[in-house]
């Protein structure tokens, strides 16, 4: 059927009489294979442009870091008070459209060996004390103004750690004397917050928040001591309390947050 249309031929008509033109194929039907790659890669930047834009609209990750705690590491300030300062190094934040699934982690280790000299009895110590922050969360972004984004939620919060001292020495009566004290500390619990951030550029954002807290935590403190006269057996002592109890309170905007999205 196609070829018989293409062979028919069409009539003209001219003041004089009537003339016979063969058919010419329309534009649209040229077989170009170069026109046509021209056409189907210019149409796949189109859908790419369009995708990626749909893409940044609706879903970004935030990613940031505590720069104050960052700069306690950095001058050695390991004992910082997490319950007044902002316990999270990392933080990562993504959204998809105004809902966001958030975390956050912290950890410090300090090390410390007092040597013995006369100040202390010619003991000689060694502590070690270690402290993980993890947080889970979801929240829901507030655009007020091109340059100020709020962000309302809360998170499932544990905080772990662990001190341990081991201190050393000789008395008069040349018994050896050792203490072994670990403590050990776990907290759990739900926090609301609200996050303020400002959008230096579009990739680049300085952020802070304030937390209300609402946790139980249990802690544990044993004590080993032994006593070991020259030549004898030990005497060891074992000592564990334990502990439980609930803690609320409010920790205050001591975070500084360097945010980068993609």
């Amino acid at each position: 059927m196609i070829f018989l249309l293409i062979n028919l031929t069409f009539f003209e008509k001219h003041t004089t009489g009537i003339a016979y033109l063969p058919y010419k194929p329309p534009v649209f039907f040229n077989n170009n294979k170069t026109s046509m790659k021209k056409i189907f890669f210019a149409a796949l930047m189109i859908l790419s442009a369009l995708y990626s834009r749909s893409q940044s609209d609706s879903v970004y990750v935030d990613l940031g870091i505590n720069s104050i705690r960052l700069i306690n590491l950095g001058l050695g300030a390991q004992n910082v008070n997490p319950d007044v300062w902002n316990p999270y190094l990392l933080t990562v934040d993504i959204h998809y459209r105004r809902l966001g699934l958030r975390a956050g982690i912290g950890h410090t280790s300090h090390g410390k060996t007092e040597l013995p000299v006369d100040a202390n009895g010619m003991s000689k110590t060694e502590s070690d004390t270690l402290r993980t922050d993890l947080r889970f969360g979801l929240n829901w972004e507030i655009a007020l103004a091109s340059k100020w984004t709020f962000k309302v939620g809360a998170d499932y919060y544990t905080a772990n750690a662990e001190n341990t001292f081991i201190s050393k020495y000789v008395n008069e009566a040349d018994e050896t004397i050792e203490t072994n004290r670990k403590k050990i500390y776990k907290e759990s619990g739900f926090s609301p917050f609200l996050y303020v951030q400002y959008h230096i550029t579009p990739r680049v954002s300085l952020g802070t928040e304030l937390l209300w807290r609402f946790g139980t935590y249990t802690a544990e403190d044993g004590e080993v001591s032994s006593i070991k006269p020259e030549g004898g057996d030990a005497v060891v002592t074992d000592i564990t309390r334990k502990y439980e109890g609930t803690k609320r309170g409010i920790m205050a905007p001591t975070a500084l947050f360097l945010n980068f999205r993609f």
